[in-house]
């Protein structure tokens, strides 16, 4: 309801109609007034693509008033749309917005006046949807071994999504409280935080962990500081999950070990390994987070998170461990490098040279760039290296030497995994 925008007479809202003299008001009204007074009027990604839907209109049909909107009109926006070479899926998304937004004001003000962008066809409308293809075995195994291998913070969310099937946000939003190793039953347990919405109340779930979502949770948990709140806090900076940062990170990611498929195909693929050991429709639903049409299903408390678990230990793979040492051992020739190895090399270039980023040191091959990571790696538990300058993009910055000396193979690290900075 519109707070501040109507009053009663009778039990009837008349001041939004006197407001414009018993007309309709034009669409940039209509909007402004819908995002004002909607439920998610402050989430960070509720109010642009409402707002670009309108604009797009405007920019084809003009800003009109609602009861002013024939046909012509919306047949002239949807014909712009599709030649300008978008899907009919993101036509739908935007009549979708048009359509609610003018249903909510028609609704509060009681105009007597039909809803135009109710029950537009959209000419051929899906037959242009591509589906979303599952990851091969082979697909994920490689990377399953490529995240053993690099065993780092992105490679850990990439982990827990390729044996949870959940959501990019629904892993890149949990909370360290959220990855529950003590219980029974390891799972994690996927609710709605301040900073990061789910898509629907059937989100809302546990998921079991086994095999590397097993691992990466343990080693999310590990790499923790203390009183840290987020899993992941490099996509949490803020007052939200940059979920868009992580899955350009991770996709670029996937791109560069010969994986042309996205993120969600992860989920595709678990719904496929579960098809192929019998698991049953509704369990696959509730490991996926999905509302089923079935109304039995809405009763009871629902699947346990434990006989999930007992359907997930089916398709759990360790192949990725057999794999990861097969190409390290291939890649050094039978030789695998210590991280203590890798940051003892990166020290002496630094003593040698001076302060060097990343790159320029995998350029003068002191490392290869696995092994650097792991180096880095080392170097930051045991507070070896400081930021030299204030850059912080991940490729520029500049590592010196912070004085303390390079402590014995196996010393355990001295506290954060974080690299000091110099300021």
């Amino acid at each position: 309801m519109f707070a501040g925008f109507r009053t009663r007479r009778a039990g009837v809202s008349v001041s939004a109609r006197a407001s414009f003299g018993g007309r309709t008001p034009a669409l940039s009204i209509v909007v402004e007034r819908y995002i004002k007074n909607h439920p998610n009027r402050y989430g960070p990604q509720f109010a642009k693509p409402v707002r670009k839907a309108f604009e797009r209109y405007a920019q084809v049909s003009g800003d009109r008033r609602i009861s002013e909107i024939a046909p012509s009109h919306l047949w002239r926006f949807i014909r712009h749309r599709l030649a300008s070479g978008v899907k009919t899926g993101t036509v739908r998304r935007d009549l979708h917005h048009l359509a609610a937004a003018t249903s909510a004001y028609l609704a509060e003000a009681r105009f007597p006046c039909v809803n135009p962008f109710h029950k537009v066809s959209i000419p051929l409308e899906g037959h242009d949807k591509i589906r979303r293809q599952p990851l091969t075995a082979d697909e994920l195994s490689t990377l399953m071994a490529a995240c053993y291998h690099q065993d780092d913070e992105i490679r850990w969310l990439i982990a827990i999504l390729i044996d949870t099937g959940a959501r990019l946000s629904e892993v890149a939003g949990l909370s360290i409280d959220d990855i529950r190793l003590r219980h029974s039953t390891p799972h994690l347990r996927i609710q709605v935080h301040p900073w990061r919405r789910l898509k629907s109340a059937h989100s809302v779930r546990e998921v079991p962990l086994v095999g590397i979502a097993l691992w990466a949770a343990r080693r999310v948990l590990d790499s923790a500081r203390q009183g840290q709140l987020h899993a992941f806090p490099r996509y949490n900076k803020r007052t939200r999950t940059n979920g868009v940062g992580a899955s350009s990170t991770a996709n670029a990611w996937l791109k560069r070990r010969g994986v042309t498929k996205q993120l969600h195909c992860f989920r595709h693929s678990l719904v496929d390994r579960l098809r192929r050991v019998g698991c049953p429709a509704d369990l696959r639903a509730a490991i996926c987070g999905w509302a089923t049409g079935d109304i039995e299903l809405r009763y009871g408390t629902g699947h346990g998170v434990a006989e999930m678990h007992s359907w997930m230990l089916k398709i759990e793979d360790q192949s990725y461990v057999e794999s990861q040492l097969e190409l390290m051992h291939r890649r050094m020739g039978g030789k695998v490098l210590a991280g203590h190895t890798c940051a003892a090399r990166i020290l002496e270039f630094i003593a040698r040279h001076g302060p060097a980023t990343r790159g320029q040191m995998i350029k003068a091959a002191v490392l290869q760039d696995h092994d650097m990571q792991r180096g880095l790696r080392y170097a930051a538990e045991h507070h070896l290296l400081v930021r030299t300058d204030l850059v912080s993009t991940f490729q520029h910055t500049r590592y010196g030497l912070s004085g303390r000396p390079l402590p014995k193979p196996g010393t355990p690290r001295v506290g954060s995994p974080a690299v000091s900075r110099v300021s």
